[in-house]
């Protein structure tokens, strides 16, 4: 497909209410959730039950400023919880809180929904060529 024709598909697909509707309430969520820095670091601390201020900074490569106040917005949320930690009382140590994981588990069963309605639009074998074509796009 030339060039010109693939730009006008995926125009096409982006101007389609059946597939930006899904992707603008995932947006909005997560605008309600503060920000997509705020998911992401919630999805690491899940991930990562106990670790550390500085080790969410290595893990999410950003600065250990900007970890602290986002931990302590999800603290104040009650979305995460700080211990000290048993080793070394100077250190404390993150862990995620059901309230935490009910906001997370929310996210992944809108996402969820929003890909089925789109995948339902293709046949089983447009969803596996589709994905094939995406892996591919993304390895480049």
């Amino acid at each position: 497909m030339e060039d010109k024709n693939f730009i006008d598909e995926l125009g096409k697909l982006v101007t389609n209410r059946s597939f930006m509707g899904p992707v603008l309430l995932n947006l909005r969520q997560q605008q309600q959730d503060n920000s997509r820095g705020r998911a992401r670091m919630l999805q690491a601390i899940s991930e990562n039950n106990g670790v550390t201020n500085s080790q969410l900074s290595e893990i999410l490569d950003i600065r250990p400023s900007s970890v602290s106040i986002q931990v302590k917005g999800l603290e104040f949320d009650g979305f995460i919880e700080r211990k000290e930690s048993q080793e070394d009382k100077r250190v404390s140590l993150i862990y995620i809180t059901s309230k935490g994981n009910q906001v997370l588990e929310h996210q992944s069963s809108m996402v969820d929904e929003s890909t089925e309605k789109l995948m339902s639009l293709l046949t089983d074998d447009e969803q596996v060529e589709l994905t094939r074509i995406l892996k591919k796009l993304t390895i480049s």
